[in-house]
């Protein structure tokens, strides 16, 4: 489903959608798949992935929408995104204020939202001014 990135997976484990997330003591080193996953080479070589890296656009949605909108237009073949926090830009004092707290929310979705448009996987490390409900859940 779109949205599932594991970056522990191989890409031979990952190109079937239903496969199952391994456990630590199955998990063997990733070998070249034969059928590549569903993300991977939109267009690109097939022997590259195109990778994106978008580092602390701190709620900057206007330069995110250009940088689309520049890809876009130039069709460029991008197989996956990495988006690293900030991604808003949630200040210590900001995040007891529940509106403040809530648009932090809804700027970084706005992020995440536009660099989907380019039609390819996007993945994302929160960081240090991102919202705490963004931060992934520890395991039980």
């Amino acid at each position: 489903a779109r949205g599932d990135f594991h970056p522990v997976f191989s890409l031979s484990q990952m190109s079937s959608e239903a496969a199952a997330r391994p456990s630590s003591s199955t998990a063997r080193p990733a070998k070249r798949p034969d059928a590549m996953p569903f993300f991977y080479n939109r267009g690109s070589k097939p022997d590259e992935l195109r990778v994106l890296l978008v580092s602390s656009p701190k709620g900057m949605l206007r330069n995110v929408n250009r940088l689309v909108e520049k890809l876009s237009n130039e069709s460029a073949n991008v197989d996956l995104i990495l988006l690293c926090g900030s991604i808003a830009n949630l200040g210590p004092d900001d995040a007891k204020t529940p509106a403040l707290f809530s648009e932090s929310e809804a700027d970084m979705s706005a992020v995440i939202s536009s660099l989907e448009n380019i039609q390819c996987r996007v993945a994302y490390v929160a960081g240090e001014k991102d919202p705490c409900t963004t931060y992934p859940k520890p395991p039980n």
